[in-house]
């Protein structure tokens, strides 16, 4: 059976390591070293120095010195965990380039939970952090400039998680074993930081055992890596809303559809709009993707069925796509590069929905209420052309008096009034209903046992679970709740 190695491609440094009877064990180098610079050179007499010898040259021959990777055959490969669809991609091609065959695309906080034998819950983090970065002094002077322009010490804010909640550190990174690091680690969490593994090894260490997971090693078989999704993922839908088809930290590899229809009568085409983020209203969150489902049959709104499907691989890659489960059209997408999020743009969506959630929240139900009333004008008209020939005219006029009043509540847009008369048009046809479903019954007293049209008679307009695909999603378990 063929090895599988892990690599930890480090901002400084890279680090190879390898399962052998069970264990992980951390590759030399030529030189003898654990770890090796993430340095090639070019010469001027055609040699490529790599590693610790194309380090020293660079000082000589900057110009000419660049990162890079050695060659192996399988590997499992970390990337930051913020590092979107198409950084993802761009590292698996990376890979195939250089002759590798990429098992897998994990996270690097991820393979370093995975060295420590624990369970993965959530990912939060910095994509661009790395080895030869002191961010930390950097967010100090930020903090310091805040606290003297606002007065606010953004370091002591008591609505976030404080050191005193976190019950362990785990130092990941060459930069961590400085003495001065893990000082301030202890005097900021109160606790010394846990060195069990090499902070230099550690994201190899995981990568290679998820390597001889993946080869099939019998003394990792038990072992499962299971990753999750950084930010919710979903599309808009009518009235702008954001609906979710995968919530926020939804472990992957996974896959979520639902059903969708049309808005508007005799619809051909439908527009899946892509969204990432965590507000309830769509123009809030970040778009990655637009696709159109096109040629599809006229028909009255609300009847047709597209299935929308959201698949997300093991590397964390995305694809969506639409299908009319009528004539099996189809479209798909796979998210590049438009999904990309700097590491401020997610902090903020994050924040903002905190902020925000009871402002969305009500925006939310201003929506559906108004959706809902649509519905009801569109279906008691519908029914009341169709089987108007049982009700008397003196009902009738009742009928359209309440819908001509939700249709000058939509058109004010007054959230109450649309409520109430949405309620009172309810209330109406209820009424009507019971009269059509008496004239039925009495014309033909087999109708009212299992004639198809009787049932339509008498059904109260459809207040609709469907997505209308510019927006509404189908609820299956209400639906079989109402059947």
């Amino acid at each position: 059976m063929s090895k599988v190695i892990g690599i930890d491609l480090g901002t400084t440094n890279s680090c190879v390591a390898v399962l052998e009877s069970g264990d992980a064990r951390v590759i030399e180098n030529t030189e003898g070293n654990r770890t090796t610079p993430s340095v090639v050179g070019f010469t001027k007499e055609g040699e490529r120095p790599v590693g610790l010898v194309a380090k020293r040259q660079a000082i000589t021959n900057p110009q000419n010195t660049i990162f890079s990777i050695k060659e192996v055959t399988k590997a499992v490969v970390t990337v930051p965990a913020y590092f979107n669809d198409a950084q993802r991609q761009a590292t698996a091609d990376a890979g195939k380039i250089a002759g590798l065959e990429v098992e897998r695309i994990i996270n690097e906080p991820t393979a370093a939970s995975l060295a420590y034998g624990l369970q993965m819950k959530s990912t939060n983090g910095d994509t661009h952090l790395g080895g030869d970065d002191f961010d930390q002094a950097v967010i100090d002077w930020m903090a310091q400039e805040f606290l003297s322009s606002q007065g606010i010490d953004l370091r002591n804010d008591p609505m976030s998680m404080q050191p005193s909640d976190i019950e362990e550190v785990i130092l990941v990174g060459g930069q961590t074993r400085m003495p001065k690091v893990q000082e301030a680690v202890q005097q900021l969490f109160g606790k010394e930081p846990h060195k069990g593994v090499n902070p230099d090894e550690v994201v190899a260490i995981g990568a290679a055992i998820q390597g001889g997971v993946l080869a099939g090693d019998e003394e990792v078989k038990d072992i499962l890596l299971l990753d999750v999704t950084p930010l919710s993922l979903g599309i808009e839908t009518l009235g702008g809303m954001f609906t979710r088809l995968i919530d926020k930290n939804t472990t992957i590899p996974t896959k979520k559809s639902n059903i969708f229809t049309t808005a508007e009568n005799n619809q051909t085409s439908v527009d899946v709009h892509v969204l990432q983020g965590e507000r309830e209203q769509a123009v809030y969150n970040k778009t990655i993707g637009r696709f159109r489902l096109s040629e599809l049959p006229p028909a009255p709104r609300g009847m047709p069925q597209i299935e929308v499907t959201f698949d997300i691989d093991a590397n964390g890659i995305l694809n969506v796509s639409a299908k009319d489960t009528a004539t099996g059209k189809e479209q798909k997408i796979t998210i590049t590069a438009s999904s990309g999020l700097t590491d401020a743009e997610i902090d903020q969506m994050v924040k903002d929905a905190e902020a925000h959630a009871e402002e969305d929240q009500q925006k939310r139900e201003e929506v559906e209420t108004h959706n809902r009333a649509d519905s009801m004008v569109y279906e008691t008209e519908k029914n009341l052309k169709e089987f108007g020939d049982k009700v008397d005219d003196a009902s009738k006029e009742k009928v359209n008096a309440a819908v001509a009043r939700v249709k000058q509540a939509l058109e004010a847009g007054n959230h109450a009034e649309i409520q109430s008369t949405t309620e009172e048009l309810t209330q109406v046809w209820h009424e009507v209903s019971a009269q059509m479903y008496q004239q039925t019954a009495g014309a033909d007293p087999g109708a009212a046992a299992g004639d198809p049209s009787a049932a339509d008679a008498t059904a109260e307009p459809a207040d609709s679970d469907v997505v209308d695909a510019e927006y509404e999603v189908v609820d299956e378990d209400e639906k079989k709740d109402k059947s």
